[in-house]
């Protein structure tokens, strides 16, 4: 049995902070729940994660050997150095780790071993972002503003963040020459807010001087 695995999804810029996703799997009997790791102490928001579906030993069977297939032919031939979970209804049929953490290191990869997951959680965003579309509870076509005031960007729409199109200025070069800094790490809020008080410097100092729409 491993713990419940919490990967606090983000993605870039703006969307991230009103459309975080949290993603779990687990294989015990843990509770289902997760706590949002960035929330003040006073506001955390618990979230009911669904109880796995039932599926057939049959099924489990199936798509362990099918991920077992693919690790050993695909994966591991090309130097593979990570973790893999495939899970189905919320059961994980099919889970491995291989390789270290560093390079030519010892602390051997394991269910409990820390990865920067970076872009991957575009995909995961864009899918939950895309969830809320198909349930009508949100308009990828209306500009991020109706959703999050003070976003003095307009034109700038949640499909284009979505398509990186938006034409947002890169902030990621630009934060250190503006003061920031870099021995701290920005918050979400912290680029949000970035973007909002310093956007006619953003917008005049970007190197391609870009405007945003």
């Amino acid at each position: 049995m491993i713990p419940v695995t919490v990967l606090r999804l983000r993605c870039y810029l703006s969307l991230a902070i009103f459309f975080s996703v949290i993603f779990s799997c687990n294989s015990g009997s843990t509770p289902n729940t997760t706590v949002v790791n960035n929330a003040p102490a006073d506001t955390a928001i618990t979230i009911e994660l669904p109880e796995p579906s039932t599926i057939s030993k049959a099924e489990a069977a199936r798509l362990r050997a099918a991920c077992q297939a693919f690790y050993d032919t695909i994966l591991l031939p090309k130097g593979f150095n990570g973790g893999i979970i495939v899970a189905k209804a919320g059961n994980i049929v099919f889970e491995k780790y291989n390789g270290t953490g560093f390079v030519n290191g010892f602390d051997t990869i394991n269910a409990n071993t820390p990865f920067h997951i970076a872009s991957v959680t575009k995909t995961f965003t864009a899918m939950a972002v895309l969830k809320l579309w198909e349930q009508g509870k949100l308009n990828i076509d209306e500009e991020v503003s109706k959703y999050i005031p003070g976003f003095n960007y307009p034109g700038v729409t949640i499909r284009t963040l979505l398509n990186h199109r938006s034409g947002l200025p890169n902030y990621i070069q630009l934060i250190q020459p503006m003061g920031w800094d870099i021995t701290k790490y920005a918050s979400n809020e912290e680029e949000m807010n970035f973007h909002i008080t310093r956007k006619a410097q953003l917008v005049d100092t970007s190197p391609s001087n870009v405007k945003y729409s």
